[in-house]
């Protein structure tokens, strides 16, 4: 069995997308077959394919890991049409119009797909790099159950919390994530990284020890902030200053998270004979 990771935000917004770029990105560069997934996009822009539209963000991280990007990666996509109810699209093609009530009366089905497309990648890939959606806590939205902590759970997917500190208020976004969420599903979530740092890390290490204490969870990695305007679109024309962003990404995590613990949770995860071990030549830290 391949291994997988899992990459979920403490809010929308938290940098889920570019991190998992980040890390598609490495794992390439170490040798590894890595592919992107996220169960359910919300919104967005998608990328036309000939198999069907995939959304733009498993499209760059494909770019990222060099590998070519296939409708499996994103099986389900909600284009908000009004507040109840969505444009579905399941594994690239257009299904229509959806109430949030049915689409919800339909989640058993729904999930299926997403573990089928999923198996689909793991039969090709050694590693799948998965992305969240919004928050695992959103309680009022109950269609986020199911591309966070119900996959989560039903692969035993080793999960990274990431928190964009930018936006404030980041050590309560991560105590509050992780004490609402039950006690089976904060045990998948293995550490926190801190997303767009401006200033000292040596001013943040005595709240970041805070928040371990607290949490009983490490910190792996504090991300400097970064302008990354070249990966919001992917127009072809524009490729080569995306690949400059990957390269800056890749270097960016390289430098600032602890890659080691990834690379033991992805050992841990994967099957002893799929999964990379040491002496084989892939590394990355």
């Amino acid at each position: 069995m391949s291994a997988v990771i899992m990459i979920q935000g403490t809010s929308a917004a938290a940098g889920k997308t570019i991190f998992a770029a980040a890390l598609c990105r490495l794992l390439a560069e170490a040798g590894w077959r890595a592919a992107p997934f996220c169960a359910q996009t919300i919104g967005g822009d998608a990328v036309n394919l000939p198999q069907g539209s995939l959304s733009r963000s498993q499209y760059l991280q494909a770019e990222a890991a060099g590998v070519t990007p296939v409708v499996e990666m994103n099986p389900l996509h909600l284009q908000p049409l009004t507040e109840n109810s969505f444009r579905l699209t399941e594994r690239g093609v257009d299904k229509g119009e959806i109430s949030r009530q049915d689409y919800l009366a339909a989640a058993d089905t729904a999930f299926d797909l997403v573990l089928e497309s999923l198996q689909t990648l793991l039969s090709r890939y050694e590693l799948v790099v998965i992305e969240g959606a919004a928050a695992p806590v959103e309680l009022h939205r109950p269609e986020l159950a199911l591309p966070n902590m119900r996959l989560a759970q039903a692969i035993k997917a080793p999960v990274l919390l990431i928190s964009d500190i930018d936006r404030g208020g980041m050590f309560a976004y991560v105590a509050g994530t992780l004490a609402l969420l039950p006690e089976a599903q904060r045990r998948l979530i293995q550490a926190v990284v801190v997303n767009r740092f401006r200033g000292f890390r040596e001013k943040l290490q005595p709240g970041l020890e805070l928040l371990e204490e607290s949490i009983n969870k490490p910190v792996i990695g504090v991300i400097p902030y970064l302008n990354l305007q070249p990966l919001q679109a992917a127009d072809p024309a524009q490729r080569e200053k995306r690949e400059q962003v990957y390269r800056l990404l890749a270097e960016t995590v390289r430098q600032n998270v602890d890659l080691a613990f990834i690379q033991r949770l992805l050992r841990q995860a994967g099957d002893s004979q799929d999964t990379p071990k040491e002496g084989d030549g892939k590394s990355w830290s």
